[in-house]
């Protein structure tokens, strides 16, 4: 197949990161791939050989000019490379390729990645109004979860599209350091739930001297203040480490024997995903019970209420247990192989051979 995939850039980001696993792991196994993005931001996420990367725009302008710019690159694209289908990352980008497409019998996917009607996080009022209206534009909507499908009980063009794993499962669990790692935006505050861990982390550090805390993500000089400012008011600075971004996480996963995920929020959370695919022992908040379709049982991670007490029995339970943490973190690395990108790619094979054949038949 030729598939068009668009993103807004390749610089950090989940669905950025789930754009550039998806559009390699389709090149792999042997379709064209091109990937429309904005080129103007840094490239960390490195494209495959075999996938064309074009410019979504020349030049950085207004966004409303910017994004008319796309559209017509797009729709350009399509007249000369006639696309199978195209797989929009987002509302934005997936409604970009929907007006590129119009007329040209071309059907565009759109990807869905946060967690739809949150029942603890309010979205903005125009997050709320794409996700409830925008589905009927689009032939295919992909959400993370069955959770999310639930939101549109209604409708029949709703599938759930796991995001693919980064890296490849472990074979063998490595050699593992007392490293508590935690992931994620340091400007996402609220919605990562830095104050729930730093406070969590706070009730057990002083027992467990020799552990450290690792928070890998990146933010501005006043992100890293805030989460700074925590740190000390919390007598946690001296076990703690504020790692920032890193363009590759891998080694971290690899050492780290505890992966925490604190979050509020998430759609489906990549860096869980990865981390139990290095065999971390996984902790993670309930997600507004989102996080129970990834842990499935109490063999592969711990699931906990979305407050600090919580968390840290949850982490101390851990600490303290190294027969447990060895049992989780080989049940983890079990259970990512569902979210493996051979797995993933193949889903997505079906379903957009699946939303082809009408129009080629």
């Amino acid at each position: 197949m030729n598939i068009f995939i668009i993103t807004h850039s390749l610089t950090g980001g989940g669905a950025e990161r789930v754009a550039i696993n998806l559009a390699n792991g389709l090149a792999k196994r042997g379709h064209a791939v091109t990937l429309y993005t904005d080129l103007h931001y840094p490239v960390t996420y490195q494209p495959d050989d075999h996938v064309r990367v074009y410019p979504l725009c020349r030049n950085k302008s207004h966004k409303l000019i910017k994004w008319l710019h796309a559209i017509r690159i797009i729709r350009k694209g399509i007249k000369e490379e006639h696309p199978d289908a195209i797989i929009g990352m987002m509302h934005l980008c997936s409604l970009i390729g929907r007006t590129a497409a119009a007329f040209l019998s071309v059907p565009v996917v759109l990807t869905i990645h946060h967690a739809v009607g949150h029942r603890k996080i309010r979205y903005s009022w125009i997050t709320r109004f794409a996700d409830q209206w925008m589905p009927m534009l689009f032939p295919c909507v992909t959400v993370l979860s069955e959770r999310d499908k639930q939101f549109y009980h209604r409708r029949k063009n709703i599938m759930v599209m796991y995001n693919p794993l980064t890296f490849p499962p472990v074979s063998h669990i490595p050699p593992k350091e007392k490293i508590i790692l935690a992931a994620g935006r340091l400007s996402a505050v609220y919605i990562k739930g830095w104050d729930l861990l730093i406070q969590a982390w706070s009730m057990i550090a002083n027992q467990y001297p020799d552990w450290q805390l690792v928070i890998v993500g990146g933010g501005s000089d006043e992100d890293e203040n805030i989460i700074q400012k925590m740190l000390h008011e919390r007598n946690v600075s001296p076990q703690t480490l504020l790692a920032g971004y890193q363009q590759d996480i891998l080694p971290w996963y690899q050492r780290a024997a505890i992966f925490v995920l604190s979050s509020r929020s998430e759609g489906q959370p990549m860096v869980l995903l990865e981390a139990m695919s290095q065999g971390c022992a996984p902790i993670a908040t309930d997600n507004d019970n989102r996080t129970q379709e990834i842990i499935t049982a109490s063999s592969e991670g711990i699931i906990c209420q979305t407050d600090a007490l919580s968390i840290a029995r949850a982490l101390s339970r851990l600490l303290a247990d190294s027969i447990l943490r060895t049992q989780l973190q080989q049940g983890a690395v079990l259970r990512s192989f569902r979210y493996s990108s051979e797995q993933v790619v193949k889903r997505w094979e079906h379903l957009l051979e699946s939303l082809t054949k009408p129009i080629h038949q």
